[in-house]
């Protein structure tokens, strides 16, 4: 992530900030003699795709998405450390966390590396953490190296008790055992929860007024990779920025990332205050060029900017149980909330679990090229508001139970596509949709997940040329 400086030693920085004060269907055609002729058949969703690929009102552009921005492999740096030699027991005899934590600390003075974990299993009683950019903890792959957690974080930290009120702890999507975090900002994080003055999980600040603006930004549409700015004296390129989009009175800015549509407008914004309280809308973005006061970014933009906003400038496995869960236990899936954008999964095999959405309109996500046993059910508060926004897209994806419920979704995400799944018909948990009058989604390629094309849409845009 970025580089700063503080005792001595190089941490992972915060963000740098930017603010802004001002972020078909085929037709017939009669030729000359009369006679009719049929046109040519309709455009396929991807093949539209790839004619608007920054601007499709149905599909995100994820083409970005994944390690150092878009990069088709993670950078491999050198083992400078190993958590044997600090001590760390490959027998589960005793508490090896200290140690690993010594070998990552000493990897990030020495300006980051690769911390080897070599087969075993490795007992720890307390939080890995990560304090250094540049910094990777390896293993010797999940069979053969293993982590043994003992305690749990309210044990080790203590009860993080929920923003929006109740007795819900947010531990259960907001923490692990392995923190990716500097020293100082853990050190903050955990006296606030020990506080109960619960913070936000990001490592920005508690307080989005805490925030520095760096200059204002001129309106722009969904899609555009140069903005123009009020000031650019303190940008360049290669600087990582934060486009923050706040939102009206009216709420415009949630109905246009619910897809703009008269049923969005017409939506009750005002009563579902857990999702008001994830404005305004943030987006990490790398700045590629400065010309004038022209930045050009290295992924097009997400959103339209508007001043009313005040805009301020791939393989995985989901295991089965190997025990019963406890009873009432409520089984959710790979989740996305609070306004998530551009997600991808990708080549996926679940043998349970749903496509959970959690509420907060999440929006502009994709999953692709996935089996799943759909046997889960998706959670979130009321006061979340709807479960999708605009441009939700599932994309090849075979279901073993044949349940509709969160993986069709053409009846119930506006501005969305569900391209290429299995036949499914609704049982257990039938879902209608947030917003009233014509949601504009796409269904295509129905009960055909293996035979469309292209069969993995991450990979596909990744290999556009644009």
């Amino acid at each position: 992530m970025g580089h700063g400086q503080g005792q001595g030693q190089h941490t992972i920085s915060r963000r740098g900030l930017l603010s802004a004060i001002a972020v078909a269907a085929a037709s017939t055609t009669t030729p000359a003699h009369g006679t009719a002729r049929q046109s040519s058949p309709p455009p396929t969703t991807w093949q539209e795709f790839t004619a608007a690929p920054y601007t499709h009102p149905q599909i995100p552009y994820v083409g970005r998405a994944g390690a150092h921005a878009g990069a088709r492999r993670a950078p491999r740096h050198p083992v400078v450390a190993n958590v044997l030699h600090y001590g760390a027991k490959p027998d589960s005899s005793a508490d090896a966390a200290p140690a690993i934590n010594r070998a990552l600390a000493a990897a990030g003075a020495r300006g980051g590396g690769t911390v080897v974990v070599p087969p075993g299993t490795y007992r720890i009683d307390d939080v890995i953490r990560i304090g250094h950019s540049n910094v990777v903890l390896r293993g010797a792959g999940s069979t053969r190296t293993k982590l043994l957690a003992t305690r749990n974080l309210t044990e080790l930290i203590g009860p993080y008790g929920s923003r929006y009120g109740g007795d819900k702890s947010s531990w259960s999507w907001a923490g692990g055992l392995i923190w990716l975090c500097p020293q100082g900002r853990y050190e903050s994080l955990t006296a606030g929860i020990r506080a109960k003055a619960w913070p936000f999980e990001g490592w920005t600040g508690n307080k989005r007024d805490e925030w520095r603006t760096l200059t204002t930004v001129a309106p722009a549409e969904r899609g555009d990779r140069t903005i123009t700015v009020h000031n650019a004296t303190r940008l360049h390129p290669g600087r990582p920025v934060l486009l923050r989009l706040a939102d009206d009175a009216t709420h415009t800015l949630l109905a246009h990332i619910a897809g703009d549509s008269p049923g969005a407008h017409a939506y009750t914004w005002d009563d579902k205050t857990k999702l008001t309280s994830y404005v305004p809308y943030e987006w990490p973005v790398r700045i590629t060029r400065v010309t004038g006061t022209e930045l050009t970014l290295e992924r097009p933009l997400p959103l339209d900017i508007r001043p009313e906003w005040d805009p301020s400038v791939e393989d995985f496995a989901i295991a089965q149980r190997t025990t019963p869960p406890p009873a009432g236990t409520q089984l959710h899936g790979i989740n996305v909330e609070g306004l998530s954008s551009y997600n991808v999964w990708s080549r996926g095999v679940m043998h349970m679990g749903t496509f959970d959405t959690h509420r907060g309109m999440p929006f502009a996500n994709v999953r692709t090229q996935i089996t799943v046993n759909n046997n889960g059910r998706h959670g979130g508060d009321a006061s979340a508001g709807p479960l999708y926004g605009a441009r939700f897209t599932h994309w090849n994806v075979t279901v073993t139970n044949a349940r509709a419920g969160l993986v069709k979704i053409d009846t119930i995400a506006p501005y969305s596509a569900t391209v290429g799944i299995s036949e499914v018909r609704e049982f257990d948990q039938t879902d209608v949709p947030d917003f009233t009058g014509p949601l504009h989604s796409r269904l295509e390629a129905y009960g055909s997940p293996t035979s469309v094309h292209p069969p993995n849409l991450y990979e596909a845009q990744r290999a556009l040329t644009r």
